[in-house]
């Protein structure tokens, strides 16, 4: 796995829980360095070898929307989907892939429109949730 790739990697995953861990890590000493800091970070967050691979993979193989919202599992599909190489399936599987993970009234609404593309698969996605989000009415005069 390239070097590019874990920096890549460690970059996109960059959120407040994992800059917090690292804040509690070092408590009130002198923070660590840029290039110490991504090295650390790659160090425990990246998959380094074989069976850690296998690991993303099959949380990524296996993603699904359940009660989550659109957002919350295109954000778990992306997670898992930057763990992985670049080659490990093309733009199609991988629209495919997300099709599949999102609950079942969505799921065919998505894949009536046959998207073209991942990009277009969530934004159906996200736009069919809006349309069947229940609607409060206000029935005052």
């Amino acid at each position: 796995m390239s070097k590019l790739f874990k920096k890549a990697t460690a970059m996109l995953n960059l959120h407040r829980p994992t800059l917090t861990r690292f804040a509690n890590r070092y408590g009130n000493s002198k923070l660590p360095l840029w290039h110490q800091f991504v090295e650390e970070f790659t160090l425990e967050f990246c998959p380094t070898d074989e069976f850690e691979l296998r690991q993303v993979a099959a949380k990524y193989n296996g993603c699904h929307q359940g009660k989550n919202s659109v957002e919350h599992f295109i954000q778990e599909f992306e997670g898992y989907r930057t763990l992985l190489p670049g080659e490990y399936e093309n733009e199609w599987a991988t629209r495919d892939r997300f099709v599949q993970g999102l609950r079942a009234e969505i799921r065919g609404r998505v894949f009536q429109y046959r998207p073209n593309s991942l990009a277009e698969a969530k934004f159906l996605a996200r736009d069919f949730e809006k349309d069947s989000a229940p609607r409060t009415r206000d029935f005052r005069l």
